[in-house]
């Protein structure tokens, strides 16, 4: 019987080397399932995508996954016209395709966290399994390609057809001095704010506040892609996500445009604002300022300024905890953002109009 990556077997050869040589083995094999479940529907589709500045090419067996994982990434889609992607995604699932993954080499007391699988990775083979959702994403990076599998696409979580294929984007992303980071963005074409902080900590609501009660174009409410060098940050998903209540009650437009708007007693609604909103989205923008928000139950909003220490306290946690294997390359980046950075603390106040005006000052030239 074929296990799934849930019920492992352990490899034989146990040393680093081994297991990398293993997983490159293992890669192949897999790559040749993807190719067997494309066949299931007559040569699969693809679609393509500029991000950061670099072309991306999804590949999809068939149109299970396809239809979940894309809508996030609309807004950065381009037409095909023969030009090499930098990176190519393969992405199927076993029952839509009736495909079979090969035994995975390794077992579950390699499992860590964050997804990752102990001992089966280095620079070039990048692996990644999360036991919950049941995705499995692999790399060759030197090659330029990587593998999507999950056995159900119809289970696939919520969250990831928000935010899809992250390690997956940060492995590719990172190895050319851009960083997938936990954060917020907002602002216009000369210039734009980044918001960073836990979950909880007020990223969502200022950033919806700016555009919906503001002036200011959208980059993303949960992840974006910064640029430290040229410190810049690009959109990496146009997908807003919001506790109901806040949604209903300070963003009632949204309401009509929750994509699960049947499954709120366990998911958080999800909007894909380039269905409804696409001229609110601006692609990539300077960064300005670096926002750190609370929500402090008081009217007024106010800006006090951060040291540099406090921005990298409020960034690098909740980006490297989300991250599969995250680790030096993801601090040098961030580290870089940081020096470049002018941070302010954000105290939200309950008076979301005057966010805006309240920001809007950080952006006027000197």
């Amino acid at each position: 019987m074929t296990r799934s990556p849930m019920n492992p077997r352990r490899p034989q050869d146990n040393d680093g080397g081994g297991r990398k040589a293993v997983l490159a083995d293992f890669i192949e094999q897999a790559r040749g399932v993807y190719l067997q479940a494309e066949r299931t529907f007559g040569g699969g589709l693809c679609r393509r995508f500029r991000i950061g500045g670099r072309l991306l090419a999804l590949h999809f067996a068939g149109p299970a996954l396809a239809s979940r994982l894309t809508p996030a990434l609309e807004h950065l889609a381009v037409p095909a016209d023969g030009a090499t992607p930098d990176f190519t995604i393969f992405f199927w699932d076993s029952v839509s395709t009736g495909t079979r993954m090969p035994p995975p080499p390794w077992s579950a007391h390699d499992y860590a966290g964050r997804g990752e699988v102990s001992g089966f990775s280095d620079d070039r083979f990048r692996l990644a399994f999360h036991p919950g959702s049941g995705i499995l994403n692999m790399a060759d990076t030197r090659a330029g390609f990587a593998l999507y599998w999950i056995r159900d696409a119809g289970q696939l979580p919520y969250y990831e057809s928000g935010a899809p294929m992250l390690p997956l984007l940060n492995w590719w992303l990172n190895d050319r001095g851009l960083q997938v980071v936990h954060a917020a963005a907002v602002g216009h074409p000369s210039g734009g704010i980044l918001f960073i902080g836990k979950g909880g900590s007020g990223k969502s609501t200022a950033a919806l506040s700016c555009c919906f009660r503001g002036g200011f174009l959208y980059a993303g409410d949960d992840y974006c892609l910064v640029e430290p060098g040229a410190l810049r940050v690009h959109s990496l998903f146009n997908t807003a996500k919001l506790d109901w209540e806040r949604l209903r009650m300070s963003f009632p437009q949204l309401e009509p445009a929750v994509s699960n708007s049947g499954r709120l007693d366990g998911e958080k609604p999800l909007v894909f604002l380039q269905r409804h909103w696409p001229r609110l989205i601006c692609p990539v923008f300077p960064i300005r300022a670096v926002l750190i928000p609370s929500l402090t139950g008081r009217p007024q909003t106010t800006l006090t300024p951060a040291k540099p220490m406090d921005i990298a306290k409020a960034l690098a946690p909740s980006t490297i905890f989300q991250l599969a294997a995250a680790g030096g390359d993801e601090l040098r980046l961030i580290a870089e953002l940081v020096r470049g950075s002018s941070g302010f603390f954000l105290e939200l106040g309950t008076d979301l109009d005057a966010i805006e005006p309240a920001l809007s000052r950080l952006l006027e030239p000197e």
